[in-house]
């Protein structure tokens, strides 16, 4: 579902959010992820069907980009070498020594 913050025309330019205004949240399954909207189609659907699967299953961690309660944009981390630790959980020496970020998209 498009947002109805994006304009009509693909050049046109959206307004400018100070960044004092935007807050990181770690993803929860009560973020309401349904307004975000961008020209990617892959990048809303990952965060609407898959960000929270893969939170879940300990290989990425999603942020989202909140704006007056709204997403406006999101960014997650993905982990290499086997799923990311729980908070507080403690990794094997041996894991901890191959594992290493594999990408960030914002």
């Amino acid at each position: 579902m498009p947002s109805q913050n994006l304009p009509a025309t693909p050049d046109a330019r959206l307004p400018k959010i100070p960044l004092s205004d935007i807050s990181f949240e770690h993803l929860a399954p009560d973020h309401d992820l349904l307004p975000f909207s961008c020209r990617q189609q892959e990048l809303n659907d990952y965060l609407t069907a898959d960000a929270l699967k893969n939170q879940d299953a300990h290989v990425a961690v999603t942020y989202p980009a909140l704006y007056d309660g709204k997403c406006v944009g999101y960014f997650h981390l993905v982990g290499q070498g086997g799923p990311l630790r729980k908070r507080g959980e403690e990794l094997p020496v041996a894991r901890a020594v191959h594992f290493r970020p594999a990408g960030v998209t914002l």
